[in-house]
């Protein structure tokens, strides 16, 4: 058997997050940059951070091995520059951070290969692309995924 990775970006990508339907960019679907017509919108990635680790479970042909994926879905949810502050994002982030954490609980619920074992959420104002210039109200998730490669 392969990685799960695809199967993993799969299942995050059709996450349900209640009360936040926004388009969800991974793969195929990345753009070079967003602009104001795509946001709100999530970024879903294995690239660009510490990818994998992978540490074998048994030894011999048939070896088992767990491979711990960090994965990135970063929501940019509007252009920093169009709200008038703290005061008028806050809600909708609070609201995010509180909703994805109970998506990512359903998420793998049953999966016998992979499971996330660790999930940090990040709010901040977030320049995306890297040194473009254009800023987000965000929300970064790091995902710690383990699959089981057998």
């Amino acid at each position: 058997m392969a990685s799960n990775l695809d199967g993993i970006l799969d299942a995050l990508q059709a996450m349900t997050i209640t009360g936040y339907s926004y388009t969800v960019l991974r793969g195929a679907t990345l753009k070079n940059a967003v602009d104001i017509a795509t946001t709100p919108c999530r970024v879903i990635s294995a690239i660009g951070v510490q990818s994998s680790r992978t540490q074998r479970q048994t030894y011999g042909g048939g070896s088992v091995m767990r491979t711990e994926w960090t994965i990135q879905d970063v929501a940019l949810i509007r252009p920093a520059s169009l709200g008038i502050g703290l005061m008028d994002i806050a809600p909708t982030i609070e609201g995010y951070l509180a909703a994805y954490h109970e998506a990512v609980r359903s998420v793998y619920a049953g999966n016998a290969h992979w499971t996330v074992t660790d999930i940090a959420l990040r709010s901040q104002v977030l320049e995306w692309p890297a040194a473009s210039g254009n800023f987000f109200d965000a929300v970064v998730a790091s995902l710690t995924v383990a699959d089981i490669i057998q």
